[in-house]
């Protein structure tokens, strides 16, 4: 009984997805072709941008369920979004890139955990910083252990997966990072 319930919830759960992929592929490849359209492209280039805009919009709703899911996918999502913007808003892709470090340079600190360090010190001392370096060392190392991991299954977004998993284990196994806990708290 429980197996069965277990396996429709799951089966539903995929099968929602998978429609939600199609959907999203299909109004995405419908947009890139009505925008070939009112650019006048060739039909070859029509058919370019209707492909490619039905695979980008199959990613679109997996990466939108990726940064529901995990805190570091949605910190990397969001400083791409503005690396693109400051490379489209330039002429040069190396000039965007550059105008986009102090992006770069914050997500790296939420990534690596250094403002949990940070915050951690300024509100506990010493002692709380240093518990807190250890458990964002942890997190860091045991996310990129099951990436790594995933690399050796043979099935696609494995690595993803692993690396999900491993962000999940940590806070299950050490807690929020403390960022995440102090804005809880200010939330509540």
């Amino acid at each position: 009984m429980v197996l069965n319930i277990a396996n429709s919830t799951i089966v539903n759960g995929v099968v929602k997805g998978l429609k939600n992929v199609t959907q999203a592929s299909a109004q995405r490849a419908e947009a890139s072709k009505r925008a070939a359209s009112i650019q006048n492209l060739s039909s070859t280039k029509k058919q370019f941008a209707k492909s490619k805009g039905y695979i980008f919009g199959a990613f679109k709703p997996i990466i939108e369920k990726l940064e529901e899911m995990s805190d570091n996918v949605n910190v990397i999502s969001k400083t791409l979004k503005k690396i693109k913007r400051n490379v489209n808003k330039n002429s040069s892709t190396i000039k965007g890139v550059k105008e986009s470090s102090p992006e770069i340079k914050s997500a790296i600190k939420e990534l690596s955990g250094i403002n949990d360090v940070k915050a951690a010190t300024e509100k506990g001392g010493i002692t709380k910083g240093a518990i807190e370096a250890g458990k964002a060392a942890v997190r860091v190392s045991s996310s990129t252990a099951l990436f790594v991991a995933g690399n050796f299954v043979p099935v696609p977004g494995a690595s993803v997966v692993g690396w999900l998993a491993g962000e999940k284990l940590s806070n299950f196994l050490l807690g929020k990072p403390f960022t995440k806990q102090v804005s809880k708290m200010i939330k509540k």
